[in-house]
């Protein structure tokens, strides 16, 4: 699969906005997140598996056709702050 940059700043963007100090993300929470609406599911775990392999996640966990992800990673944060336009 071609990595899509526009999937991982709206993968990070929702990341941003539905984790918590003491809540996880579930695939099934981001799925639905309005940011990531446009993107199948496949798609979105090749993505958020590049993410975790680039540390831009803190502590994804995978299980089966699933994950949950803690929150974004200092250097996701400093990502997704350089990213966070769309003229980017």
């Amino acid at each position: 699969m071609k990595l899509n940059p526009d999937c991982i700043r709206d993968i990070l963007l929702a990341v941003e906005e539905l984790s918590d100090y003491d809540r996880s993300v579930s695939d099934s929470e981001l799925s639905k997140s309005k940011f990531l609406i446009s993107y199948s599911e496949n798609e979105i775990l090749y993505h958020v598996r590049q993410l975790t392999w680039s540390k831009m996640l803190q502590q994804a966990d995978f299980y089966g056709e699933g994950f949950d992800i803690l929150d974004l990673s200092p250097q996701g944060h400093e990502f997704l702050n350089n990213i966070r336009s769309d003229d980017n």
